[in-house]
């Protein structure tokens, strides 16, 4: 009887040699010389459709704020426009290898942050796109960043260039080493504050590079809900509130759609709650809200309704600071199945449930 309960578990399992075959196979129904040719759709709709499109289920007083946004540069265009892209990646040869996609993976959309050990590690910090797809959609995304984040800081198409050459050579590198780890301590593996600093130290990394790398991690360490108290906060007679700085960050009392804030925000955080393991749970109903406030954040999110909760748990001296953002289906989505879960948000909390539940030990 017990050898029928755990069946599933017995099931055989793929050797690194012949996941490395199975790889090579799907390689040759998309040979690597497929992905270098780009045609442009006869139909392929047009980006500006595509950009009023999303502007329609936005907050109509900050969609100007948003094309401002895009309109600084070439990377802050790209930033924004992941819808364009994904249609642009649709039609072209793709590997069927899935894996659960960032779906906006750009160069920006890495940074420090804090595990709940209060590990400094560096990695992707926004997954409003996330979607099981094909693995080659990142990888295209991010190296489509590079190059023009590097052409808008003023480097050459060579330096893009080098830069790519170097990102995927790197994948490739881990890619086979991963294959290799346990997977107990690949679930354990991060790229933490001593990895950055030790290639930030290799030969032919420029000193200017270096104090960049540093001022990060300094930077980083302080970004705790100590030091945002002070730049989103100020004293009232009735204790302390968020400051208002309009568009920006403001004060209301409804939603886009009429709604009382307040309820959306309640259940909001009574769902969010409940996603939580059990101590986390009891650490997040030990803190009580005092403010909240709309905030206009990023250049791709700009319009969709995203709220800071100002709490404190003993006093003023122990704040915490959450962020409640709308949801929107994928940008994926038409290209790959989302029914896996009944709400947009589920996706989300897939791969931000960790990083989430960091901001409370970073209390």
């Amino acid at each position: 009887m017990a050898h029928e309960t755990l069946k599933s578990f017995q099931r055989e399992r793929l050797s690194p040699k012949e996941r490395m075959a199975l790889g090579k196979g799907i390689r040759q129904q998309t040979p690597r010389n497929s992905l270098g040719n780009y045609v442009i759709q006869a139909r392929r709709l047009n980006a500006v459709s595509i950009i009023n499109r999303q502007a329609e289920s936005r907050i109509p007083e900050l969609v100007p704020i948003r094309l401002a946004h895009m309109a600084v540069n070439h990377f802050a265009f790209f930033r924004a426009s992941a819808a364009i892209m994904a249609g642009d990646l649709a039609p072209l040869p793709s590997p069927d290898k899935r894996v659960q996609l960032c779906g906006d993976m750009h160069v920006s959309n890495f940074g420090f942050f804090s595990t709940t050990e209060r590990r400094l590690v560096f990695g992707i910090n926004d997954f409003d796109e996330t979607l099981p797809g094909n693995f080659d959609w990142d990888l295209k995304r991010l190296a489509a960043s590079a190059i023009i984040a590097a052409e808008s800081l003023g480097q050459d198409l060579v330096h893009g260039e080098n830069l790519i050459r170097r990102m995927c050579s790197k994948y490739r590198q881990y890619m086979q080493e991963y294959a290799q780890t346990p997977y107990v301590e690949l679930a354990r593996t991060y790229i933490d504050e001593h990895t950055i600093l030790e290639r930030a130290h290799m030969r032919g990394v420029s000193d200017a590079a270096r104090s960049y790398v540093k001022k990060q991690i300094s930077k980083a360490r302080v970004n705790t809900n100590q030091g945002v108290l002070s730049k989103l906060t100020e004293q009232h007679g009735s204790g302390t509130r968020l400051i208002d700085t309009p568009l920006f960050l403001m004060h209301l009392e409804k939603t886009m759609y009429g709604n009382p804030l307040v309820d959306v925000l309640d259940e909001g955080l009574r769902s969010y709650a409940r996603s939580l393991l059990s101590d986390r749970r009891a650490i997040l109903e030990k803190y009580r809200l005092v403010d909240y406030a709309r905030k206009v954040v990023g250049v791709g999110s700009v319009g969709l309704g995203c709220w800071i909760l100002y709490m404190e748990g003993l006093d003023q001296s122990d704040p915490l600071f959450l962020q409640n953002k709308r949801a929107q289906r994928s940008v994926l989505a038409p290209h790959f199945p989302d029914s896996q879960f009944k709400t947009q948000g589920q996706w989300v909390g897939l791969w931000a449930a960790a990083r989430l539940t960091s901001f409370l030990a970073m209390a």
